[in-house]
């Protein structure tokens, strides 16, 4: 069930921004964010990652960087979900997460924003 009350619509039309990333680290990997000092960071921190040397972790570039990406995907194959990727002719990405009753599945105009994309459609649904 979609508890954030955003449609499938308007998920698979988000921009890959600040906003999809910290949708990802709070629905994804239930984070609590911290938007203190969020305009200083370019995003909130992360309370759950921390370090004595650093402090709180920065959020990571979900919905824009394939290597935060990756992370998403890695997050979303422990429930058991298995993923595809596909580049289509025109050049847009589609991501699927294939579980044991559906398949949610999102295009993007990049590897990182199809997998955004589809990991929301997933988890908040």
């Amino acid at each position: 069930m979609n508890q954030d009350k955003r449609t499938d619509a308007e998920i698979r039309t988000m921009p890959a921004d600040r906003a999809m990333d910290c949708l990802i680290a709070e629905r994804v990997f239930g984070y609590t964010l911290d938007y203190e000092f969020a305009d200083i960071y370019n995003g909130p921190l992360i309370n759950e990652i921390y370090t004595e040397d650093e402090g709180s972790a920065m959020l990571p570039l979900y919905s824009t960087d394939i290597t935060d990406a990756w992370q998403v995907v890695k997050s979303m194959n422990l429930t058991r979900r298995m993923f595809t990727l596909e580049q289509l002719a025109e050049g847009a990405w589609v991501a699927r997460f294939r579980g044991s009753k559906r398949v949610d599945e999102a295009r993007g105009e990049s590897e990182a924003a199809a997998i955004c994309r589809a990991a929301l459609l997933a988890v908040l649904r």
